[in-house]
């Protein structure tokens, strides 16, 4: 792993395999390994990892979150969605898991389930900026132009959004603002 962030990939992961031939079930090795496949789009290899994995340990959060990540890199929202859906861990002890769960609810347009799985997460961390984001899409597309509102002011005020959400979430607030201006 310190050779994967030093930026030699390769190298880490020929050590992850070399490490998975001597312990095929090291769950954690296969982890990392199939993460840096991802982080350096080679997918088919990831999937036939995932597939190994999830012959071995069917239950394992890791591969099937990392299985649905590779479908929803594919466009396969739904898919994915189903994928996390078929064995949830509960929402205390993994909520990033719930926020990608609410993720692919909104890439499956269902913005309703979105918007009340990103509810409950707040419940766990009221700062999450990228929670409060996801809320606030969420009620845009649902048009409840006071919630959006509410929520992206949140999701601004807490901070640590990439360039690109902040830049649609300014265009997005300064837009539901004139609207509610408007209407006033």
């Amino acid at each position: 792993l310190q050779k994967a962030e030093a930026g030699h990939y390769q190298l880490a992961m020929q050590d992850l395999v070399a490490l998975l031939k001597l312990d095929p079930d090291y769950k954690d090795a296969r982890v990392s390994l199939i993460a840096l496949l991802i982080d350096q789009d080679k997918l088919m290899e990831a999937e036939k990892m995932i597939h190994i994995g999830l012959q071995q340990s069917p239950e394992f959060i890791p591969f099937i979150e990392l299985k649905a990540r590779i479908l929803a890199l594919n466009g396969k929202y739904k898919l994915a969605l189903n994928t996390l859906r078929s064995r949830t861990p509960n929402i205390d002890e993994n909520p990033e898991y719930h926020a990608f769960i609410a993720a692919m609810y909104q890439q499956n347009n269902d913005y309703s389930l979105a918007a009340s799985l990103y509810r409950q997460l707040l419940v766990i961390n009221s700062n999450n900026s990228s929670w409060w984001f996801g809320l606030a899409v969420s009620f845009d597309k649902l048009n409840q132009e006071k919630n959006a509102i509410d929520a992206y002011q949140h999701a601004m005020n807490a901070g640590h959004l990439s360039p690109e959400s902040m830049t649609y979430l300014q265009a997005r607030l300064r837009k539901l603002e004139e609207v509610r201006d408007d209407k006033e």
